[in-house]
């Protein structure tokens, strides 16, 4: 049924009508979902099943007003019907009654704001229904009177009407806009203009019309009386308005104050006209065959200038297509061929006339640059260098220069006829191509490269917008819209299939935000150039021509079939009511379900009614179609599903439970209706989910899980009381593994210099005995510090305030450890704010934590670093506070470490820590708390670690006599004098070096080896494996717990540096585990002591290891271990060394002026390292030795080969023969042919 919606009576009910049948007023039932007839009772005298409804209208009263458009009686006029009583009247036209309708066929009505109902009839004009009087006044039924709208409101008045009124508004200031149609208008393309006031008048087929946007006001001139359609509209700077006539010729000048037009002697041919822009006024007219006419309006004259054929200075031809003023005066006249413009030499060109000497120039426009040849000059413009262009609509165009009075043609890539349109910018000139309706090419002219670009091709351009970045939109007959880029030649086309209404499209205008709005051919659309989409909704349909205007208060006007489009497009907006939703129906497996029962009960489902239908619809007027759709099912949908059109939804195989369905929509703009319409219902479950059900199922399982958790439970409780067990063992294991260790190396140094004394009492024993001193001190202090843990921990400790300046307390226990960072070679410095503050602090307790602080920084701190000690006085909580800072730039804690360093017995990485036990910080951590302070740590591995104390500041303790001086226990390491210079003799010593990082132990080891070696001596692992690239001692002494490198790091380098590998190792340490010794022997240690050690012993094994050191020196300076290698008993590393050295020597062996500097350039090693290697490996210089390989190969060709003396002793490298022979007897004990033989 085709069907067209003519109102909505309310927000539940459509009303259509169907115009092919003409059979009345429909309803819409939401719970059928059927259209059913209304009032269409054919026994009744109101029946409208043969009447055509063309109008409705509900009034503040509920009544509905029902506007027919039939002529005769029986199914005309007008019907007002109350559907709360059921109430019927009709209204129709009494030709003797002037209070009645003048006419039947009813167009449009409207409810004023003061309740009148306004009536608009097909013909005769306007009613007004009066409900006092139950009459209507006819307003716009005399067409002799002025015509006013007889309204309380302010009154608006026309000039001329169409007694046609389709259109009733009644705006929010009172005002009525009245619409009419009047059918003798029949102008295809209307002409519309707009004035610097904004007015804008409106060339039709039936006259001028004159609207005023600021007043409201439509006005209307009769041009009857002029015979034919104006082609020419325009205004001058003094606001007078001017209209041109083509074909009938004559200028006619409207007078402004009695809205008359004058004529002036008709001008045949009218092509157009300009206004001077140096003499306003004056206007510069050209027609197509009656020459050039000045008109000057204040005088009202008008010089005409035409060719002549004696006068040289006259106008070149009396066609004139074009003229062009320049900023100097000159006009610039583009002349035509005359006639039909089929062409003739001499016709043509462009002339130029300047109006102070009254005289014409012509210039010859030559063709294609070979002969002159007049070309007809359709438009002139000129670009921002003074260049003339000209448009000879053929397919070349040429630009003038004024200057040197030359053209320069510049040929299209395809030809172009007398319509090119185009436009000079900055960046060139823009053309667009032919205005064939066939065949249209668009290009960019560069001035700068001389040459033409493409740009697109499509239908015929009818408007063109260039915006803010340079680029253009087209409006493109056939083509739609298309966005040209000319900086990088890209375009872009939007047609119907990205929405567009129509690709006709005839107009565009550029609003605000990258807005444009385009008339069609079927209508007006807005596009959104940044989202790229269009809008027609609601926007006006006609049939709109090539007529638009942006007037200067912003406000767009667009010239339809007839029609005048106004509006500010910041004013239009989108439709801002959004739908009202409802659910319409509801399918259960299939069968409707009866919505009207849900209303008044629940919806209860069995669990097999799974599968349900949804049915929606939302309630609008505005291009319902477009109406969007979300959904959702608690708690199925978590969020809202989009559904597009889509009107239904399903859910199948839905669960037992509560859910609520809510779906909501929008309009086509957009605008979503929050108020969501929902439907709630039950699925029962089946029996076995029933509550008892559950509830016996729940009581079983509870059970088992009960009795799984218990057993559960009791494992783990077990496991973690093994786990504790273990780790309490593994605590105690490793603690008393760090006791003993501490215990170990005092303990070393107390019995070795104890023994020392014994065999050597006059031998300094004043230093040996502070060792035992100071080492059973060392003792001490860690019983000490292991009873004051667990005083502690266990409460027993109190607190011993008393008042004093603390700066100077802390100042005297900085400088206690100064001599103990002086012997680290660590900077340690003492920075205070405050210059003195007197607080309660425990002395004691304060120098065992600072003590602890100090003294680890200075160990983990490289040679060099600092050690800094800030004090400062702080506000926390707003409780005065005294922070300590001890910072360092060491070695720095890693972060998975920091949280547990005050734990009893952690230590943070404690392969590269000094020894210790573990406890030192967390007796800090428990002095700190039983002084009420607190402690926290900042650290970064290799950038230093930073600890903050905190103190309360109070004074309530007795202050300290000034005469009682602190007593510190100064930290520092024995100083020992320097060890007297090697005598020539001690000179021949082994070398010895000793790794170890406690000074004791190091003088100890001194004392004990000084008579059989020279001794050499390093503090850290790193700095040792240093001295031994350097010396290649001839035996190490390394310690195992060692800081920066420990002494499995240092072996395992040493051993796989072939400079190195050679030189026995003896760890010596406190670590006394087999892993620990598995550990150094895996790691290449020769021999693996522990402390305390014998002295007897130690020397042993440094004697036993020097032997098989001799063995091996016998082993490589008897044979050629190259030989050896042939035979395959090649045994370790040393002896792969010797192989590589014997190799190169061999390699230079006929080369008598190898040395040892050609050798060590071949090994990348220096000299005194090459010979300190073979030295040590063979008991033999390096020179002896290279003799020894030349020799040894020197005895293997005597015995294999046939050689005389001579060649051998050559080709082993000798110079000489006879000191061959010498030396061999020298070596070997026989002379080389007793060798032979």
């Amino acid at each position: 049924m085709m069907c067209r919606v003519v109102s909505i009576m309310t927000l539940l009910e459509l009303v259509f009508i169907s115009q092919p049948k003409r059979d009345g007023l429909y309803k819409y039932n939401r719970e059928s979902d059927q259209f059913i007839p209304y009032l269409n009772n054919s026994a009744d005298s109101i029946s409208l099943n043969k009447s055509i409804v063309n109008a409705l209208l509900t009034d503040q009263y509920n009544n509905i007003w029902i506007g027919l458009w039939n002529k005769d009686e029986a199914t005309g006029g007008l019907i007002r019907y109350n559907p709360a009583t059921g109430a019927v009247r009709r209204f129709q036209n009494e030709p003797n009654n002037p209070n009645s309708l003048i006419d039947n066929r009813i167009n449009s009505l409207l409810e004023g704001q003061d309740g009148q109902i306004w009536v608009g009839t097909a013909q005769n004009g306007l009613h007004r229904y009066s409900s006092k009087t139950d009459e209507f006044i006819r307003i716009l039924s005399d067409t002799n009177q002025s015509n006013y709208l007889q309204a309380p409101s302010p009154v608006v008045k026309s000039d001329s009407y169409s007694s046609v009124v389709n259109i009733l508004h009644q705006n929010q200031n009172g005002n009525f806009w009245v619409g009419s149609v009047n059918m003798s208008s029949n102008l295809s393309d209307p002409i519309m203009t707009q004035t610097v006031d904004g007015t804008v008048y409106h060339i039709t087929g039936i006259g001028l019309n004159h609207f005023n946007p600021v007043k409201g006001k439509l006005s209307h001139y009769d041009l009857s009386e002029m015979r034919k359609v104006p082609t020419v509209l325009f205004e001058d700077r003094q606001g007078q308005l001017w209209l041109g006539y083509q074909r009938s010729g004559g200028i006619y000048k409207m007078d402004n104050y009695t809205r008359k037009f004058k004529m002036y002697p008709e001008l045949k041919g009218i092509q157009r006209s300009c206004e001077s822009q140096v003499n306003p006024g004056i206007f510069w007219i050209s027609t197509l065959n009656d020459g050039l006419h000045r008109l000057d309006s204040k005088s009202e004259t008008i010089t005409s200038f035409l060719h002549d054929e004696a006068d040289e200075y006259s106008i070149g031809h009396n066609s004139v297509r074009t003229t062009y003023e320049d900023q100097d005066g000159i006009l610039w006249i583009g002349l035509g061929m005359g006639g039909n413009e089929g062409g003739e030499d001499g016709k043509g060109g462009l002339d130029r006339f300047d109006p102070q000497t009254g005289l014409f120039r012509h210039y010859k426009i030559p063709r294609d640059g070979t002969s002159d040849f007049n070309l007809t000059v359709y438009d002139i413009a000129a670009d921002k260098n003074g260049f003339l262009w000209m448009d000879t609509g053929k397919e070349t165009l040429f630009r003038f220069d004024k200057n040197t009075d030359t053209f320069k043609a510049y040929h299209f890539p395809t030809a172009t006829d007398s319509s090119t349109v185009w436009l000079v910018a900055e960046n060139g000139v823009t053309f667009f191509g032919a205005n064939d309706f066939t065949h249209r090419v668009s290009y960019q002219y560069i001035i700068e490269k001389d040459t033409f670009i493409s740009c697109f091709e499509g239908d015929q351009a009818n408007a063109l917008i260039e915006d803010e970045k340079g680029e253009f939109w087209v409006a493109n007959m056939g083509q739609g819209l298309t966005h040209y880029d000319p900086k990088n030649g890209t375009k872009e086309s939007f047609t119907t299939k990205d929405g567009l209404l129509n690709n006709l499209v005839v107009g565009i205008l550029k609003g605000e935000s990258g807005i444009y709005w385009l008339s069609t051919r079927v209508g007006l659309t807005k596009f959104d150039s940044k989202t790229k989409k269009f809008t027609s909704d609601g926007l006006p349909q006609d049939h709109f021509h090539i007529v638009n205007i942006k007037a200067s208060d912003g406000q767009f006007l667009f010239g339809g079939n007839n029609s005048l489009y106004t509006f500010y497009p910041d004013e239009v907006n989108g439709n801002p009511f959004s739908p009202i939703t409802i659910i319409s129906g509801l399918q259960i497996a299939g069968e409707p379900y009866n919505l009207d029962e849900a209303k008044s009960k629940s919806i209860h489902l069995s669990y097999d009614q799974d599968d349900l239908s949804f049915e929606y619809i939302g309630i609008h007027n505005g291009n319902p179609s477009k109406n969007k759709y979300q959904y959702r099912l608690i708690p199925i949908d978590k969020n809202w599903v989009d559904a597009g059109y889509q009107r239904t939804a399903r859910y199948a195989s839905l669960d037992p439970g509560a859910y609520t369905f809510q779906v909501k929509s929008a309009n086509s703009d957009g605008v979503w209706n929050e108020d969501d319409e929902s439907l709630s219902f039950i699925i029962a479950p089946p029996w076995w989910q029933a509550w008892w059900a559950y509830t016996l199922s729940a009581l079983v399982i509870s059970g088992v899980l009960f009795f799984l958790f218990r057993f559960q439970l009791a494992r783990k409780l077990e496991q973690q009381e093994a786990n504790r067990l273990k780790e309490l063992d593994t605590f105690k294991t490793r603690f008393y593994s760090n006791i003993t260790h501490e215990f170990r190396t005092p303990l070393t140094v107390i019995g070795g210099m104890a023994d020392e004394l014994k065999l050597h009492p006059d031998d300094n024993p004043e230093t040996k005995i502070n060792l035992i001193k100071k080492n059973s001190s060392s003792l001490l202090a860690l019983v000490n510090q292991m009873l004051n843990l667990s005083k502690l921990q266990a409460g027993k400790v109190n607190l011993d305030l008393q008042q004093d300046d603390i700066i100077v307390f802390l100042k005297y226990l900085v400088e206690t450890h100064d001599s103990f960072a002086k012997m680290k070679n660590v900077g340690l410095q003492f920075y205070s704010k405050e210059k003195g503050l007197f607080m309660d602090f425990d002395p004691k307790k304060i120098e065992h934590v600072l003590t602890n602080l100090i003294s680890n920084a200075v160990k983990f701190t490289p040679e060099f670093g600092k050690v800094l000690v800030i004090v400062e006085k702080i506000n926390r909580n707003n409780q005065p506070r005294l922070q300590i800072l001890v910072k360092d730039n060491g070695i720095g804690i890693a972060k998975e470490q920091l949280p547990y360093i005050f734990d009893r017995f952690h230590q943070a990485n404690p392969i590269h820590e000094n020894q210790g036990t573990g406890i030192g910080l967390a007796l800090v951590k428990e002095m700190m708390g039983i002084m009420a302070a607190s402690i926290t740590v900042e650290s970064n591995p290799d950038q230093g670690t930073t600890f903050f104390l905190e103190f309360p500041i109070q004074n309530k303790s007795p202050l300290v006599s000034q005469n009682e001086i602190y007593e510190f226990t100064e930290l520092k390491e024995q100083e020992y004098s320097k060890t007297e210079e090697p005598s020539a003799t001690k000179n021949e010593l082994p070398l010895l070096l000793i790794i170890e990082d406690n000074a004791d132990v190091t003088y100890y080891l001194q004392a004990c080896l000084q008579d059989q070696y020279q001794i050499q001596s390093s503090r850290n692992g790193k700095k040792g494996i240093e001295i031994a690239f350097e010396l290649l001692p001839d035996i190490i002494i390394s310690d195992v717990m060692m800081p920066v490198m420990d002494g499995f790091e240092v072996c395992a380098t040493l051993k796989e540096d072939e400079r190195t590998n050679h030189i026995p190792i003896i760890l010596l340490t406190a670590k006394a585990t087999s892993e620990d010794k598995l550990a150094g022997l895996e790691n290449g240690a020769d021999a693996y002591l522990i402390k305390p050690f014998d002295k007897a012993e130690l020397i042993i094994r440094l004697n036993k290891l020097l032997y098989v050191r001799e063995i091996l020196k016998e082993k490589y300076s008897s044979t050629l271990i190259s030989s050896q290698a042939k035979k395959g008993s090649i045994e370790n590393k040393l002896d792969t060394y010797i192989e590589k050295v014997e190799k190169i020597i061999l390699s230079h062996l006929e080369d008598e002026d190898f040395s040892i500097h050609e050798l060590a350039r071949e090994l990348y090693l220096s000299r005194s390292q090459v010979h300190r290697k073979i030295k040590a490996l063979t008991g033999m210089s390096t020179a002896i030795y290279i003799r020894h390989i030349r020799l040894q190969k020197a005895k293997e060709l005597l015995a294999s080969t046939q050689l005389n003396i001579s060649e051998i002793a050559y080709q082993v490298g000798f110079k000489t023969p006879l000191y061959f022979s010498q030396v061999f007897k020298e070596t070997f004990g026989e002379s080389p042919n007793s060798t032979r033989k």
